[in-house]
């Protein structure tokens, strides 16, 4: 699965890991879900997964709950989940290992030095 527009792209690097790079700022979380189904496929089907953000430049209040879905999804599932985050963008630490990781404990939140 490959979603790309001008803003964003959506790439399935294997089954059992997924890459998010650019900006994602669609309205509301309801706009996620369709870029979305094919990672909730992915995590469905897969023994663990990673989801790797670490080039994704922006992501907006609506893509943070949307994320959020994503791990209680992995949880409601018992589906170990992997975020690759970059220190180097300051959102994601402090949104994914602040706040997310309060979702779920087994979360596992990687930072990946560039």
């Amino acid at each position: 699965m490959i979603t790309t527009t001008t803003d964003y792209t959506i790439k399935t690097v294997n089954p059992d890991l997924v890459k998010i790079t650019g900006i994602l700022r669609l309205p509301s979380p309801a706009e996620y879900e369709k870029p979305f189904d094919d990672i909730k496929s992915y995590m469905e089907a897969s023994q663990s997964f990673t989801l790797d953000i670490t080039e994704l430049i922006f992501l907006n209040s609506a893509g943070i709950s949307a994320l959020a879905r994503l791990i209680i999804l992995a949880r409601n599932g018992n589906t170990p989940l992997t975020i690759l985050i970059s220190n180097d963008i300051p959102w994601q630490s402090k949104s994914i290992s602040g706040s997310l990781t309060k979702l779920w404990s087994e979360l596992i939140v990687r930072p990946v030095e560039k």
